[in-house]
């Protein structure tokens, strides 16, 4: 993964899912394009916030 997180000890169930997710996007496996259906869904949903900047650089450090 281009840019990984250091996640807190503390949080162990989290980084577990985000290390098995960074080893499939990494592998292919389990990656699949979304159904066109929820693709056109969700593009329809941002038409409806037309002040949103898809490509819109980040500020600030981003909390998950």
């Amino acid at each position: 993964m281009a840019n990984r997180t250091t996640i807190e000890h503390s949080h162990t169930l989290p980084q577990a899912f985000l290390t098995l997710l960074d080893r499939d996007i990494d592998t292919g496996a389990n990656v699949r394009p979304l159904p066109e259906d929820l693709a056109q869904f969700m593009l329809a949903q941002i038409a409806l916030l037309p002040s949103v900047d898809l490509d819109e650089a980040f500020e600030a450090d981003i909390d998950l």
